[in-house]
């Protein structure tokens, strides 16, 4: 099965978990809920720091759905051809 390690880094467990998940198609919420927090927080901070190196303010919740679109997008097309 697939376990947390307390040597492997924060984001490569959160991924593992989640490939798991998907994989198999079982449910850990557990390991997805934090992993998730963590995930969105890193988005919104990524997004943010995108956001102010324009000249001219963009809104973060543009940036946001900017990086999202393409991953929603990806998504439906790869389980609507399995």
């Amino acid at each position: 099965g697939s376990t947390f390690s307390p040597n492997t880094d924060a984001s490569t467990s959160c991924l593992r978990v989640w490939g798991w998940t998907w994989g198999l198609g079982t449910s850990v919420h557990r390991r997805i809920i934090p992993c998730s927090v963590l995930a969105g927080a890193a988005l919104s901070l990524v997004a943010d720091i995108i956001s102010q190196v324009f000249p001219t303010p963009v809104p973060v919740g543009s940036t946001i759905a900017m990086i999202g679109i393409p991953i929603v997008l990806y998504i439906l097309i790869s389980h609507r051809n399995a």
